[in-house]
């Protein structure tokens, strides 16, 4: 984790701050509403980096019968190319070890090279195919 900067998981104080990343990282076809991040918040797995700043970048993964998704991983513009999104992938994919995970899947934009490359650097592995499917194991 880069200086500054501490990944915890994420509390229902946390909506006000998660919809603000959420709209920084995410074009409005794609960024969840208040009840969805509300919902997330509730039941489903949430890691939250921040920084002296307030909340920076978060994750969201699951992990049920044995195989781990990720479904979000956003850092917010100014902070990206600090580390920071390595090291919430990273502990998300350690989560979803511990939770029981043997596989993990995510899916991703095409043209989206920055969080390809960050799965490939981190033991990822792009499947052939016009959906963009990304597994690695635990």
């Amino acid at each position: 984790t880069p200086p500054g900067v501490r990944i915890r998981p994420g509390a229902a104080s946390d909506l006000a701050g998660l919809e603000r990343v959420d709209r920084a990282c995410f074009e409005p076809f794609w960024a969840y509403d208040t009840g969805r991040l509300s919902q997330m918040l509730g039941s489903e797995r949430v890691a939250i980096a921040e920084s002296d700043v307030g909340i920076i970048g978060y994750t969201l993964c699951t992990v049920e019968r044995g195989s781990g998704t990720l479904g979000r991983l956003g850092v917010v513009p100014q902070a990206r190319g600090e580390g920071i999104g390595a090291a919430l992938l990273a502990e998300a994919l350690r989560s979803m070890a511990r939770s029981g995970a043997g596989s993990i899947s995510l899916c991703t934009q095409e043209e989206n090279a920055a969080s390809r490359s960050l799965y490939t650097r981190l033991g990822l592995r792009e499947l052939p195919g016009r959906l963009l499917l990304l597994l690695g194991t635990t």
